[in-house]
């Protein structure tokens, strides 16, 4: 979702009007540094979330290299498994 210009002169002029004009930039600054501080804080539990669980996954032994499909992994028994219908049911073909 994209804010246009619009909106934001709209915003501007409400924020002006509710907060007036010598509480405004006090205002600004406190909402631009708890964003920097949200964005921050996602960064670092992307980050960790990266590290804490797609890594070990990895790096796990017996785990299908990277880019494999579950659909091209054979079956139980060796068995590959068949997508198509006319393969499953000869007469349909």
């Amino acid at each position: 979702m994209k804010i246009g210009v619009m909106e934001l002169i709209v915003i501007f002029i409400v924020a002006l009007v509710v907060l007036g004009p010598d509480k405004l930039p006090e205002y600004a600054r406190k909402l631009g540094a708890a964003l920097g501080e949200f964005r921050k804080a996602t960064t670092t539990l992307t980050s960790d979330i990266k590290e804490g669980v797609f890594a070990p996954l990895e790096e796990a032994p017996g785990a299908p290299p990277a880019g494999c499909r579950a659909a091209e992994r054979p079956a139980a028994g060796g068995h590959r498994r068949v997508e198509r219908g006319g393969d499953l049911f000869p007469g349909l073909g």
